[in-house]
C-alpha cells in the first residue's frame, strides 16, 4: 500500500470479508475514538491491530456463565459452535455476516448479546451506554428479523480477571456466584437499520471500487501500523 495525495491507495490483491456486527457501527463513523477508515482496512484484511487474548479468553467464559444464569432463569437458550458454521449465522447473505452469542428460543424469542466488563466499570456503563456494543446487539436482532433484544453485561472481579490472566481453567458454574450483571432491553427501527446496513455497505464498496480510502477517514496509529505517514 503507499500514499497518494489525500488517500490510501488499496493493494491490487486482497481479500474483503462481510461486515459484521464489530465493524458495522464504525463503518458509519460512530465510534469518536477511531476513524471508519480504521474499520475498512481490518475488514478489507488489510490491517491487524494488536490484541490482547484475555480479551478473547474473558469473553468466551463471560457467554457461558451468562448462557447458565439465564437457563436458572427459566429461559431456554441457544448457542452455536464456531467452527461448525463458520463464526457465520449468516452466510446466505453476501455484505452481512457474523455470530450470535446467545439466543433465546423460549418462552420467547430473543437476542443477546453478551459482553464481559470489570466490576470497576459497571457504575460507568449505567450511566454512559457505549452505542457501538448495543449497535453489535441490534444487528443482530435485525440480521436475525428478532425485534426483542438484549444486551448483558457480566462483570468479572480483579481476582478472577487475573485467574483468566494466569490461564486458569475456570469452571462457568463455579465462578457465576462471584459475577454481577446488566441487563439492557434494546428497540430498533426496521428502516433505519435498514438504512445503516445499506450506508456501511456503501462505503466499503466506494472504496473498493476507487481503489483508495481517503487519508482522512484513517487514524495516525492505522498508518503506523502499515508503516506509512502522512506527508
Amino acid at each position: 500500500m503507499e500514499i497518494s495525495g489525500d488517500y490510501l491507495i488499496l493493494p491490487k490483491y486482497y481479500k474483503a470479508k462481510k461486515i459484521t456486527a464489530t465493524s458495522f457501527y464504525g463503518l458509519l463513523g460512530g465510534n469518536k475514538f477511531k476513524p471508519k477508515g480504521d474499520y475498512l482496512l481490518s475488514v478489507l484484511g488489510l490491517l491487524k491491530e494488536p490484541f490482547d487474548p484475555f480479551y478473547t479468553k474473558r469473553g468466551a467464559l463471560a457467554e457461558s456463565i451468562l448462557n447458565l444464569w439465564l437457563q436458572n432463569k427459566g429461559y431456554t437458550t441457544k448457542t452455536w459452535d464456531k467452527y461448525e458454521i463458520n463464526f457465520d449465522n449468516f452466510s446466505a447473505h453476501k455484505e452481512l455476516g457474523g455470530m450470535i452469542d446467545i439466543a433465546i428460543t423460549s418462552p420467547e424469542r430473543c437476542v443477546v448479546e453478551c459482553k464481559s466488563k470489570n466490576i470497576k466499570d459497571r457504575e460507568k456503563i449505567m450511566q454512559f451506554p457505549n452505542l457501538e456494543q448495543e449497535h453489535q446487539a441490534l444487528f443482530y436482532g435485525y440480521m436475525s428479523k428478532c425485534h426483542k433484544v438484549k444486551i448483558i453485561y457480566v462483570f468479572f472481579t480483579d481476582e478472577q480477571e487475573m485467574r483468566i490472566r494466569n490461564d486458569e481453567k475456570l469452571d462457568p458454574q463455579a465462578e457465576l456466584p462471584a459475577v454481577q450483571f446488566y441487563e439492557k432491553d434494546l428497540e430498533f427501527d426496521d428502516s433505519d437499520m435498514e438504512c445503516k446496513l445499506k450506508q456501511a455497505i456503501a462505503y466499503k464498496k466506494q472504496c473498493i471500487a476507487e481503489g483508495k480510502i481517503p487519508l482522512a477517514d484513517i487514524s495516525e496509529k492505522a498508518l503506523e501500523l502499515l508503516g506509512l505517514k502522512k506527508a
